[in-house]
């Protein structure tokens, strides 16, 4: 679920936040854990929104034929979005449930709020199509599944609902719209919905936690690589987060053998991109680029 580069900037906001508030270490670990676990609840939210709405064409279908003079339409109507097997493998995953279960996801769900947004779903083109089709095939499945996910994460109430109860949307927006494309495009799938998509403990532990106490442990060696680099210029007057990008990039070229500098130098200029001013790239790009030529790696792990 979790790329090393989600791992990095969950771990940059951790030490930002960190200098903020002077957060000790164990708080800063906390942090982190806590913005692993959010994104986490955030994959699972989406999901039970898009699970409720598949309900809801079950009342929807109980709408339309108790009006006192129901259209053809409203006779013929088949609640499809919910009774299709891909659907059905997607309602109907017990890991999910307990995941969900576990971690109290229902209790954020607003029941009108899921009449809204299937009201505003089944006016769109997509939908209007699909109700149509008198027996849909798999892809066709698929694709109204998608197509009501893309509908949700460009609908203004249901974003403003994730801003709400989410503090990370914005950050892993594109992670968790990501996660939900391949979770909906393997459906049915021989394997469980979130197989593959809960937090991986080698990404979150063996590398991030190891990532991140490292740099709460090693600030003076990190430091003693950026002195000489840095001899021009007023540390007090470089940006916190770029400072932070080049100290972890530091520590994480020190430590991490295995991954070539050139992707830890790439990774912390893309991330400056988003996270820092526009001048940003070039500076973290130099700086890194004489650390990484002028030292040796070291252990410092």
């Amino acid at each position: 679920m979790l790329s090393r580069r989600n791992i990095r900037v969950k771990i940059l906001q951790a030490l930002y936040a960190s200098t903020i508030d002077s957060k000790t270490a164990s708080k800063t670990i906390e942090f982190y854990k806590s913005n692993i676990d959010q994104s986490a609840d955030l994959l699972l939210f989406f999901i039970t929104i898009m699970q409720k709405i598949c309900y809801f064409t079950l009342e929807d279908r109980d709408i339309r034929l108790n009006k006192n003079l129901p259209s053809e339409q409203d006779l013929n109507f088949k609640p499809n979005l919910y009774t299709n097997l891909i659907s059905q493998k997607f309602l109907k995953d017990l890991d999910l449930e307990r995941q969900v279960g576990k971690r109290k996801i229902k209790e954020k769900v607003d029941a009108d709020s899921i009449k809204k947004l299937y009201m505003n779903f089944s006016k769109t083109q997509s939908y209007l199509t699909y109700i149509s089709i008198e027996t849909p095939i798999e892809s066709e499945n698929v694709a109204i599944l998608l197509s009501l996910m893309k509908f949700l994460y460009k609908e203004a109430s249901f974003t403003e609902t994730l801003e709400d109860l989410f503090s990370a949307w914005e950050e892993d927006e594109s992670l968790v719209i990501g996660n939900m494309k391949k979770i909906l495009k393997q459906l049915p799938g021989e394997n469980g919905v979130l197989q593959g998509f809960a937090p991986d403990s080698d990404m979150v532990i063996d590398f991030g936690e190891k990532l991140l106490n490292a740099c709460l442990l090693n600030h003076e060696a990190a430091m003693e690589q950026l002195k000489p680099v840095l001899e021009n210029w007023d540390i007090e007057r470089i940006s916190a987060v770029d400072l932070i990008l080049i100290k972890m990039a530091t520590i994480e070229f020190m430590i991490f053998s295995e991954i070539p500098p050139s992707v830890i130098l790439n990774e912390y200029v893309e991330i400056s991109k988003t996270y820092s001013t526009a001048k940003s790239k070039d500076f973290v790009n130099g700086v890194l680029d004489k650390i990484f030529k002028n030292n040796p790696r070291l252990n410092v792990g």
